[in-house]
C-alpha cells in the first residue's frame, strides 16, 4: 500500500507523544499535516522532493532549508513550541526511517549508476568504432532527456535575462534545474504529458525540481511564476505547431487538387485526340473499322 499523509501523521503523533500528552500530540500532528496541505503540498510532492535531493546532493541540511523556505517564518509556526524547523525535521526523519522510501532511493541510485555505466560503455564503443572505420555509417543516437529539454532551457535563459539576471548566472540556474528534471526522469515528452493534465497538476508535479534553485531566482520571480511561464510557453508552442501542421495540410491538399485537375485535363485532351472526324461526325477508333468494312463492300 502506498504511503500517504496518514502514515506521516501517525509518525508525528508518535514522536510528539514523547514530550506531550497523547491527545495533544494527536491534535498537533493533525495541525502539522494541515500546514503542509495549506502550503499546497501533496504527500507525493514531499516524498519526491526528498528523493530528488538525497539522490542528487545527499544533503539533509539543504533539503531542510528548501522545505523550510516554503513555510515562511521559522518561528513558533504551530504554537506549543512547534516551529517550521521542527515540522521539516520530523518530515525528513520520517522519510529517513521509512523502509519503502529508502528502497526507492536505493533504486534511484542503482538506476543512475547503471545509466552512467551504460553511457560510458557506449562512448567507449563509439570511440573504437570511429577509430577503426571513419566511413562506417552508424545509426543516429537517440536524443537524450537533457537535449530534449532544450526548448525549455532556452526559454528560461531568455526569461531570467529579461528579469535582470546576468547571463552567466542564468545559465547556471537553468542548468541546475534541467539536471534535476533529468534526474527525476523528466524529458520533453513527460513534461508534455503533465502539461496536458492542466496547469494545477503541472505546477504541483514539477515545483520540487524548480524550487530548489529559489535563492538564485531574480527577485521578481518565484518558483510558481516560473512554472506558469513554462506552462504558457508550451501552450504557445503547441498552437504554433498546430498552425504549422494545418498550413502544411492545406498546402498538400491544394497541390493534390491541382494534380487531379491537371490529370482530368490531360485525359480529356487525350480522348479528343483519339477521336477521328469524318464529315460532320466524330467516329471512335472502334467505329473506324466498321466504317472501312462498309466502304469496301460498296466497292
Amino acid at each position: 500500500k502506498p504511503l500517504g499523509f496518514g502514515d506521516l501523521c501517525r509518525y508525528f503523533e508518535k514522536s510528539l507523544s514523547e514530550n506531550m500528552e497523547e491527545e495533544s500530540a494527536q491534535n498537533m500532528a493533525t495541525r502539522m499535516i494541515e500546514c503542509w496541505k495549506t502550503n499546497k503540498y501533496l504527500y507525493a510532492d514531499l516524498e519526491e522532493m526528498y528523493l530528488v535531493n538525497m539522490h542528487r546532493n545527499q544533503d539533509r541540511e539543504l533539503l531542510a532549508k528548501e522545505l523550510g523556505n516554503t513555510l515562511g517564518d521559522g518561528g513558533n509556526l504551530l504554537g506549543d513550541g512547534i516551529s517550521g524547523i521542527r515540522l521539516v525535521d520530523l518530515t525528513i526523519t520520517f522519510f529517513n526511517s521509512e523502509p519503502s522510501v529508502q528502497d526507492k532511493l536505493e533504486e534511484k541510485m542503482r538506476g543512475h549508476t547503471k545509466a552512467k555505466s551504460v553511457n560510458q560503455r557506449r562512448k567507449s564503443k563509439q570511440s573504437r568504432s570511429r577509430s577503426s572505420s571513419a566511413d562506417n555509417d552508424r545509426p543516429k543516437r537517440k536524443m537524450s532527456k537533457y537535449d530534449s529539454l532544450k526548448p525549455i532551457s532556452n526559454y528560461l535563459d531568455l526569461l531570467f535575462s529579461k528579469h535582470g539576471l546576468p547571463h552567466f548566472k542564468a545559465k547556471k540556474v537553468v542548468t541546475d534545474m534541467m539536471d534535476r528534471f533529468v534526474t527525476g526522469g523528466y524529458g520533453w515528452d513527460k513534461v508534455l504529458q503533465y502539461h496536458a493534465k492542466g496547469e494545477e497538476r503541472f505546477l504541483k508535479k514539477l515545483i520540487p525540481y524548480v524550487f530548489m534553485s529559489r535563492d538564485e531566482f531574480p527577485k521578481s520571480l518565484n518558483a510558481e511564476q516560473i512554472l506558469q511561464n513554462i506552462f504558457e510557453f508550451i501552450d504557445e508552442w503547441k498552437l504554433k505547431l498546430f498552425a504549422l501542421l494545418s498550413s502544411d495540410t492545406t498546402r498538400v491538399k491544394t497541390q493534390a487538387e491541382k494534380k487531379v485537375d491537371s490529370t482530368k485535363s490531360r485525359r480529356f485532351t487525350e480522348r479528343k485526340i483519339k477521336k477521328l472526324k469524318f464529315g460532320d461526325r466524330e467516329i471512335e477508333p472502334e467505329s473506324m473499322k466498321e466504317y472501312k468494312k462498309t466502304e469496301e463492300k460498296k466497292e
